[in-house]
């Protein structure tokens, strides 16, 4: 499983999302969007503001982390969707990858 630090902001307009538990695709790129399970004290995320959060990607397992790990950075901007919908974006750092 790989897991990261993460900033986190929800760009849709009078959106706001309960945060127990939140599941979200988190895309790293042409054909690497992986699910993360955000991860935080908060109760909701409202629009425009920014969370210090956690996230779980535990669909990320060794084949997968070995197609992701060429494309991680300290620090990467991503975007969170659901499905082709942007939700918002998240600035990923401090990466660590547990095998099985």
């Amino acid at each position: 499983m790989l897991t990261a630090n993460a900033a986190i902001r929800f760009t849709l307009e009078g959106k706001s999302y309960s945060a127990k538990p939140l599941r979200i695709a988190f895309n790293f790129g042409p054909g690497l969007l992986f699910t993360g399970e955000i991860i935080s004290e908060h109760s909701v995320y409202s629009y425009n503001e920014t969370y210090g959060v956690n996230v779980d990607f535990f669909t990320v397992e060794e084949d997968a982390y070995a197609a992701l790990k060429s494309v991680l950075i300290p620090v990467m901007g991503v975007t969170m969707q659901a499905g082709s919908r942007i939700l918002g974006t998240a600035e990923l750092s401090n990466f660590t990858f547990e095998g099985e």
